[in-house]
């Protein structure tokens, strides 16, 4: 009985085109007909235009229902892709300085969308531009960076945002008000907001209030807006409004102990958390703030705390977080933090550890960072655990 080779077998090329790197696709896909059809989707599935390119080649417009991510700079591509429709297409990221009604076209014809993200688009008012987004049914991920929303599509905006699971703000100039349209935000689990105004922060901070559901959060603003939007937040957080957040990735360089001490004790469970603290006081407290939490730890970001230069932190740590995946340690006084107590961390994937020594002595002569390289065996300690990135800075 004829023999069948497994490697021309559909199932087990759909599991092979996992591992093959994008410079080998095309070879891959020369090697017979099989190979060709399970390769292909792949080849096509995304399409990136960052740079000046020609109009659209024959095979695009021919492989076009393959493609499921497209990426366009409107200042540099042509209108032929402009023009371009995917019948697929599930991920769309458009860059453009001003509003085109092509512009506008190539987001609404694409229905089948999941994921838009929309930067330096600014819309003609007469293209009802927010009303039309309300036909994109499929769309659950959005993110719009550098646009503003006119006083007459925020309450459209605000509709549009009931249906999304992801959203992500990036300095989104919208109109000031009192108060939000009556509906909530149930299905928004994470949520992304960076350089806002002062003067907008009551307002998103009302529209936070409304996402029951969220479990990851990321918030960047300058200082002086920390001040407004800290203490709400972490009064938000001690009255349990997001039971299910596990994700916060802040840079609060504005945090009081009374505000660290209230998100740390309001949050269930932290899996992932950024902290930045200024307060030398409050560096030296902080693992008491998160050991509540270190059976959960998975991704733990201390590197902008100036405050902590003990590597007995980053030691505990390690030490006592048996999940932990990630970890960010601040500037280091000391490489004990390599030959201390063993590491239960055994999850390990990436550590990155920043030191800060003192300088050699007078008479030593090798230059300032060979007496201190000397003591790091990074080849015996990235060997404790299979980390995929270990990173060691000495200074300079």
């Amino acid at each position: 009985m004829p023999t069948t080779n497994p490697l021309e077998i559909t199932e087990i090329l759909s599991h092979l085109v996992i591992f093959v790197p994008k410079s080998s696709l095309l070879s891959c896909a020369l090697v017979s007909k099989s190979w060709y059809h399970a390769f292909n989707p792949i080849i096509w599935h995304d399409i990136v235009l960052d740079k000046k390119h020609p109009d659209p080649p024959l095979a695009l417009q021919s492989h076009r229902h393959h493609v499921k991510e497209f990426k366009i700079d409107c200042k540099k591509a042509t209108q032929g892709y402009i023009n371009l429709r995917f019948p697929n297409l599930a991920s769309l990221e458009i860059e453009a300085e001003r509003e085109s009604s092509d512009v506008t076209e190539l987001i609404m014809q694409h229905t089948t969308i999941t994921r838009l993200r929309i930067i330096n688009l600014d819309p003609d008012p007469k293209s009802m531009f927010w009303e039309r987004m309300l036909g994109l049914y499929n769309l659950k991920e959005l993110t719009i960076m550098f646009m503003r929303i006119d006083n007459k599509d925020i309450d459209t905006f605000w509709n549009l945002c009931t249906r999304l699971e992801r959203l992500q703000f990036t300095r989104l100039r919208i109109p000031i008000r009192n108060s939000l349209p009556s509906q909530e935000f149930s299905h928004i689990n994470k949520l992304l907001m960076l350089n806002f105004r002062q003067e907008e922060i009551p307002v998103l901070l009302e529209f936070m209030r409304r996402c029951p559901s969220l479990s990851y959060f990321l918030w960047d603003a300058p200082e002086a807006d920390n001040k407004v939007f800290i203490p709400r937040f972490a009064q938000l957080i001690a009255e349990k409004t997001w039971p299910d957040l596990r994700h916060l990735r802040t840079l609060f360089s504005q945090v009081t102990h009374d505000n660290l001490s209230m998100i740390t004790r309001g949050m269930q469970r932290i899996e992932t958390i950024d902290i930045c603290c200024s307060s030398h006081s409050l560096g030296q407290n902080l693992l008491g703030y998160l050991q509540q939490h270190f059976s959960s730890l998975t991704v733990l970001n201390l590197r902008s705390n100036n405050s902590i230069k003990v590597s007995s932190v980053a030691q505990e740590i390690l030490s006592s977080c048996p999940l932990l995946e990630r970890l960010s340690a601040p500037p280091l006084d000391t490489i004990a933090v390599v030959n201390g107590e063993p590491w239960i961390s055994l999850k390990l994937k990436s550590l990155s550890l920043n030191f800060s020594l003192p300088p050699p002595p007078p008479h030593h002569q090798s230059g300032p960072t060979s007496a201190v390289r000397s003591p790091i065996q990074t080849d015996t300690a990235s060997g404790i655990v299979p980390m995929e990135c270990w990173s060691v800075r000495m200074p300079q």
